[in-house]
C-alpha cells in the first residue's frame, strides 16, 4: 500500500510525516496543500462545477456573447450515455463540449506505455481521435495557447467513452469534444485533483464560448 500526501521528493514528504506515524481514513472533503484537493466522487461532481462556473465567467465577461449556451448534468453517464442521448435530442446542438475527468497517470501502479502521460497540475486534457471533432480540438488548443491557459493531450479512449460518445453519431453528426480534468484515484472515496486544472478547466470553456461568432458552424474544410 502507498499513501498520497502529495509531496514531490523524500525531503517534502519527511517534512510531513516520519516513519511509525499513525494513520486513520477519512472520506471527507479535504485540501492537502493549498490547491491539492481529496474526496469521494470528484468524477463527474467537478465537471459539473466547471461547466456552471464557465457559464458565470462568460455571462459576466466584457465580451458579448454571440451563441446560446446550453448546459447539461446528465444521469446515467456510467450505464450507457442514456441521459446525454435525450439532452442532445431535445437541445439540438450545434456543437458540444462534454466535461468530465480522466485518470491521471502519475502514480505507482499506471503503465504509462498503456495509458498515456497524464499528469495532475498540469491542466486539463483535449481529447483528439473518433468522437473528438478536429475542428473543436484544434479550437481548443488555439484559445488554450492564446489565453496561456495549460492543456494536455490525450487520445480517445478504448476502454470507455464519455457522453461525447452518445453524442457525436446523433442528428447527422453533432461535432464534439472532451475536455477532461486530470483525477488520481477515480471511482474511490479519496479521488485527488488539482483545483488549478479544475479552474482551467472553466477558463478554457468560457473563453471557447466567447469565441464562437454569430452563424459559426463547424465543418473540416476539403481540400
Amino acid at each position: 500500500m502507498f499513501i498520497d500526501i502529495v509531496a514531490s521528493s523524500q525531503k517534502a514528504a519527511a517534512k510531513k510525516v516520519s516513519v511509525g506515524d499513525p494513520i486513520t481514513f477519512a472520506d471527507d472533503f479535504e485540501v492537502l496543500n493549498g490547491n491539492v484537493a481529496v474526496a469521494r466522487a470528484f468524477d463527474d461532481r467537478v465537471g459539473t462545477w466547471a461547466v456552471i462556473e464557465a457559464l458565470r465567467l462568460a455571462a459576466g465577461g466584457r465580451v458579448k456573447l454571440k451563441c446560446a449556451i446550453y448546459a447539461c448534468s446528465s444521469v446515467q453517464e456510467e450505464m450507457g450515455l442514456h441521459g446525454a442521448a435525450m439532452s442532445v435530442a431535445n437541445v439540438r446542438p450545434d456543437a458540444a463540449i462534454a466535461v468530465d475527468v480522466t485518470h491521471a497517470t502519475d502514480t505507482p501502479g499506471i503503465e504509462i506505455k498503456q495509458h498515456g502521460e497524464i499528469k495532475m497540475g498540469k491542466g486539463p486534457t483535449v481529447s483528439i481521435g473518433r468522437e473528438n471533432h478536429p475542428v473543436l480540438t484544434d479550437r481548443l488548443r488555439k484559445i488554450a495557447k492564446q489565453k496561456k491557459i495549460d492543456v494536455q493531450i490525450e487520445t480517445f479512449s478504448l476502454t470507455g467513452g464519455t457522453n461525447a460518445y452518445a453524442i457525436w453519431t446523433k442528428q447527422g453528426g453533432v461535432p464534439s469534444a472532451i475536455l477532461s480534468i486530470p483525477n488520481r484515484y477515480m471511482h474511490t472515496t479519496v479521488e485527488m485533483l488539482d483545483l488549478k486544472d479544475l479552474q482551467r478547466t472553466a477558463d478554457l470553456l468560457a473563453a471557447f464560448c466567447l469565441d464562437i461568432k454569430k452563424g459559426e458552424r463547424f465543418k473540416v474544410k476539403v481540400q
